[in-house]
C-alpha cells in the first residue's frame, strides 16, 4: 500500500486494475470522525472497499493533540453551529472533491463519500445542498442538529446524490434516536434515502461495513461485481 501525503489527506492508489474506456477513475473519499484521523478511518473501513478505487482520507483542520483531529470544535453547543467554520469547511471539502487535480482524475469521475461520526454533519450538508460533488454519501454514527437546517432551506424534490445512514442502536455518542429523527426529517421530502441500525457502538461493525458495502454496489459504474479486500458471507 503506497501512501501520498497531499493536502493533509492520505491516498491510496487502486491496486486492481479497470477495464479501461468504460469510466473516469473512481474516488472514494473518507472523513473521520471527531478524536481520529485520516489514517485510523483506513484502517478500520479500507478492506471493504472495491481496490479498484483511490481512497483518498481527508484530516480534520482543527488539532486535538495527541495526532488527534476534529472537523469543529467537538464541545461547542448546537446552537454555536451555525457560527462555526460548518459551511466553510463544507465549501472547502467541494472544491477539494471538485479538483482532482492530485489524483489526475476526469471531471466526471464517479466520487462516493463515507463519513463517520461528527464529519457526517459535513455528509449531510453536501447531500441536501445535492451540488454534484458526490454520487453516493454514507454516513455512520451522525446526527444533524435542527440549528443548521433552517440556513439550508427547502432542498430539491430530486436529489442527484444517494444517501444511506447507518447507526448503532448502543451508540452512546449520538443515541439512535437523534438518528431516527434525522431519518424522519429527510424522509419528508426524501422517500429514497436508506437507513438502517445495527447491534453497535458508535464504530461501524464488520457486519455494518459489510451492508454498506452491498448497499452501494448497485451505484458501482463496473459492468461486473463490487470486490473488496476481504472474504463476507
Amino acid at each position: 500500500m503506497g501512501w501520498d501525503d497531499i493536502f493533509e489527506c492520505k491516498i491510496i492508489r487502486p491496486t486492481a486494475s479497470y477495464r479501461r474506456g468504460e469510466f473516469a477513475n473512481p474516488e472514494f473519499f473518507l472523513l473521520h470522525d471527531a478524536g481520529e484521523n485520516e489514517t485510523d478511518i483506513i484502517d478500520r473501513v479500507y478492506p471493504f472497499i472495491d481496490p479498484r478505487v483511490t481512497v483518498i482520507s481527508l484530516r480534520g483542520p482543527l488539532a486535538l493533540g495527541n495526532g488527534k483531529y476534529a472537523w469543529f470544535d467537538p464541545q461547542a453547543d448546537d446552537q454555536a453551529l451555525p457560527s462555526l467554520p460548518v459551511v466553510n469547511l463544507y465549501e472547502r471539502l467541494y472544491d477539494f472533491m471538485m479538483t482532482g487535480a492530485f489524483t489526475g482524475r476526469a471531471i466526471d469521475s464517479h466520487n462516493w463519500l463515507y463519513a463517520e461520526g461528527q464529519a457526517g454533519i459535513l455528509a449531510i450538508y453536501n447531500y441536501w445542498t445535492d451540488n454534484f460533488s458526490a454520487d453516493t454519501i454514507v454516513t455512520v454514527g451522525t446526527r444533524f442538529p435542527k440549528s443548521l437546517r433552517q440556513p439550508l432551506g427547502s432542498p430539491r424534490l430530486y436529489k442527484y446524490a444517494k444517501l444511506y445512514m447507518a447507526h448503532g442502536t448502543d451508540d452512546s455518542v449520538v443515541p439512535v434516536e437523534e438518528a431516527r429523527e434525522v431519518r424522519n426529517w429527510l424522509l419528508s421530502t426524501q422517500p429514497d434515502i436508506g437507513y438502517s441500525e445495527y447491534q453497535m457502538g458508535h464504530q461501524p461493525t464488520y457486519e455494518c461495513l459489510v451492508a454498506v458495502r452491498k448497499w452501494l454496489e448497485p451505484f458501482t459504474p463496473w459492468r461486473n461485481r463490487w470486490a473488496m479486500n476481504v472474504e463476507t458471507a
